[in-house]
């Protein structure tokens, strides 16, 4: 697919990243993506829509797990 540049969608992803606290390495271990891959989202720049949907995906699995163990 075609590649997008979304810095302020790059900037959400880290900033929710930090906040979740999900390190780097885990987040790429659970989604089947490289480090390099990762810092591209993070950039905002080089990655598909899908990839950006994964991940956001991800974010709200995470936090939705959170919140409920919170519970």
């Amino acid at each position: 697919g075609k590649n997008f540049i979304h810095p302020s969608l790059g900037f959400f992803i880290e900033r929710t990243r930090k906040q979740s606290g999900v390190t780097i390495e885990t987040l790429c271990k659970d989604l089947h993506i490289s480090p390099s891959t990762y810092i591209d989202l993070k950039k905002g720049c080089n990655a598909s829509l899908s990839t950006y949907e994964t991940l956001l995906r991800y974010y709200i699995d995470c936090l939705l797990y959170t919140s409920d163990a919170a519970d």
